[in-house]
């Protein structure tokens, strides 16, 4: 068994290297595997991938990617940064403390990194450019709050999380409240540090009448997230029917109400989301064998043994360790994929929460996003910026201070995370 594993491993080390995407890196190890074992019949194989995508929890991916498009494709992006403008502007750094809101706002909507990174991205840093703010400060800040799409819900992470692990995506998504909301008001003192040192300009306070029509013209798209979480907390519908509800409800907005997408401009739209659904739907496919053949060569049953008799703090402490440095050396959806089968177990085992686990989880691999040399939320800024990616890596540092304390927070303080699931479900 322990030969299955090495071999697992290098070959998806040696796929990595010769830059194979990471869905068939995943596939070739797991036949690997299979191979070395000599206990795989192979005729499971696609039955485990057909099983995992044919299954309620993962169509919930496609139509959250489709609300996140056609929100960016209709100018909400523009709206939400308007209304949050007459929120926070007032305080010193107000453009800055308005791209955290603005973020915090749209991460109820999409639920993906990358999509937050480039809709309110755009609109961002052209403003914090135009106010005099320094253009990697802008970029930095824009690529760090992007990642707080996939922690407040909606979560494209925790969908695939909750179907490679068996878990509630509604617990998930409840558990990533806290974390967000913690993290987004971290940011924003770490923006209160910056402005006062660079006395970056304040916007002033809006008149009561620039606040009724910002709200006025946000106000349907901010629905949006009440719609999901709201109904999803209620128990009104699943999760995957409330991604449902946010793509229908999402382009009734975009075609009948601002009208700022035509019916002629859907075609694009949908290739666009089916051409991103389609790679994260197989990942989910793959990642249901692969789980498979870890379990069955017994890789999880390893770990704990190797870690017999340790303390439950320096586990947690080595597991984020481990999901960091994965983070600066591979996509995010990728290291789900590979970890969860071979992680969950163990911290099941030491009695931590597969809810729990999942949440910091996602949290350490939306870190990887602002991390080099990957660092998926910086290179999309830079493209907005035109910016050197290396001098965003340099700004981004500062903000990983709020990402860390947060991450140690919600490891080890499981309530954190658990609260409002608990509250919710155990009703």
């Amino acid at each position: 068994m322990e030969n299955a594993v090495i071999v697992m491993l290098a070959v998806m080390l040696a796929c990595i290297l010769i830059r194979v995407p990471i869905a068939f890196c995943i596939g070739i190890a797991t036949l690997a595997a299979g191979i070395i074992s000599a206990r795989v019949p192979f005729v499971i194989i696609p039955q485990r991938m057909f099983t995992a995508i044919d299954s309620f929890p993962p169509m919930a991916v496609p139509f959250f990617i489709l609300a996140g498009v056609v929100m960016n494709e209709a100018g909400i992006t523009d709206r939400l940064f308007k209304f949050s403008l007459t929120l926070v502007g007032r305080l010193r750094g107000g453009l800055a403390h308005v791209s955290i809101v603005a973020s915090m706002i749209f991460a109820g909507m999409s639920g993906s990194a990358l999509a937050e990174a480039g809709g309110l991205g755009l609109v961002q840093i052209k403003a914090m450019r135009e106010r005099g703010y320094d253009v990697p400060f802008a970029a930095a800040l824009s690529a760090s709050a992007a990642t707080l799409g996939p922690i407040i819900p909606p979560s494209i992470p925790m969908v695939v999380y909750g179907a490679i692990a068996g878990v509630s995506t509604g617990r998930l998504f409840m558990g990533g409240i806290i974390p967000g909301l913690l993290l987004g008001l971290s940011l924003m003192v770490m923006v209160w540090l910056y402005a006062r040192k660079r006395n970056y300009p304040v916007e002033g306070k809006p008149s009561a009448t620039e606040f009724l029509r910002s709200f006025k013209n946000a106000s349907l798209a901010l629905l949006t997230p009440l719609i999901i979480l709201g109904g999803i907390g209620t128990g009104i519908f699943t999760p995957t029917e409330a991604a449902a509800v946010a793509a229908t409800y999402s382009l009734v907005l975009a075609i009948t109400v601002y009208r700022t997408i035509r019916f002629t401009d859907l075609s694009r739209i949908l290739t666009e989301t089916v051409r991103t659904s389609s790679m994260i739907m197989f990942i989910i496919a793959v990642a249901n064998a692969f789980s498979w053949v870890v379990t069955l060569v017994q890789a999880p049953a390893m770990l704990l043994r190797a870690i017999e008799g340790w303390h439950i703090v320096p586990v947690l402490l080595m597991v984020n360790v481990v999901f960091l440095i994965a983070g600066c050396c591979m996509e995010s959806l990728a290291i789900l994929v590979v970890a969860t089968p071979i992680f969950l177990p163990v911290m099941m085992r030491l009695g931590v929460d597969p809810v729990h686990f999942g949440v910091f989880m996602v949290l350490n691999l939306m870190i990887g996003l602002l991390t080099p040399p990957v660092g998926l939320s910086v290179f999309v800024v830079s493209r907005i910026a035109n910016e050197p990616a290396a001098r965003i890596f340099s700004a981004v540092g500062p903000f990983l201070i709020p990402f860390f304390i947060v991450l140690l927070v919600i490891t080890f303080y499981p309530p954190a995370v658990l609260f409002i699931p608990n509250l919710i479900y155990n009703r």
